[in-house]
């Protein structure tokens, strides 16, 4: 029962070093060019879509690089300015999140009547102008019959 299954797997096995060989040498290709252009790789990844995702920065830009893995296309290149701060602590490890106190009962302000614009507002229809259809009951039968 389970040697019709040793085929396909045997040949799926023998071809992921010719797929592994050919991602390597689009990332090369791709990879030269952007360290051409004066910027050094920070990372190279698969995405969720199975896209390739270059990231590089030169200092002051960081640049995302996405290729179609199959047709070598590039999808995406876009080029991002940094801060400061970015610049700063560029290759260093993040921090962990600062975990900031719940305000208390009597600090979260409310907003209170007249807190909104009157433009804001929504219309409501007073209840002479709702539907004439009766409100119905929980079996069934009209609220306005009994």
């Amino acid at each position: 029962m389970m040697r019709p299954l040793y085929a396909p797997l045997l040949g799926f096995l023998l071809s992921w070093p010719v797929v592994l060989q050919a991602e390597e040498r689009v990332d090369a290709a791709i990879v030269s060019r952007i360290e051409a252009d004066g910027y050094v790789i920070v990372e190279v990844k698969r995405t969720w879509l199975g896209r390739i995702l270059i990231t590089a920065e030169n200092g002051e830009n960081l640049r995302e690089v996405v290729i179609h893995r199959k047709s070598d296309e590039v999808l995406r290149d876009r080029v991002f300015a940094l801060d400061a701060n970015a610049k700063e602590n560029a290759g260093k490890v993040p921090s962990a999140p600062t975990v900031l106190p719940l305000p208390g009962p009597g600090q979260i302000p409310t907003p209170g009547p007249g807190a909104l614009p009157a433009d804001l507002i929504p219309d409501r229809p007073d209840d002479r102008e709702r539907s004439e259809r009766p409100e119905r009951n929980r079996d069934g039968g009209d609220r306005h019959s009994r």
